[in-house]
């Protein structure tokens, strides 16, 4: 069960803050024509970058849990699962990582 839930927060990052960023640019582009400033379309991948790795970061979690309760020999399978639901999450702390340096 938690593995089930764990894909679907997976699938829920990958496809919510993108879905969130692309109303958000819609509105953003209605309002302000094109040449204007990017600093809030940057703002707003920035955004969506960093809610899907907090996504990511919950599956991950949650996978890791429901790998621990495994019994001993645990297949490898698990662990490459465990490593592509952490995606979203290293890029947003990669993402988080490069702001902090550059502010």
């Amino acid at each position: 069960m938690l593995r089930r839930f764990s894909w679907a927060l997976f699938m829920a990052a990958l496809i919510l803050p993108a879905a969130w960023a692309r109303v958000q640019l819609a509105s953003f582009d209605r309002l302000h024509p094109p040449p204007g400033c990017g600093m809030p379309i940057i703002g707003i991948y920035g955004v969506a970058i960093l809610g899907a790795g907090a996504l990511s970061l919950v599956s991950m979690a949650l996978a890791g849990a429901a790998y621990w309760r495994l019994p001993a020999p645990r297949k490898g399978r698990r662990k490459i699962e465990l490593a592509l639901l952490s995606g979203p999450a290293l890029l947003a702390g990669g993402v988080l990582v490069c702001l902090l340096l550059a502010g």
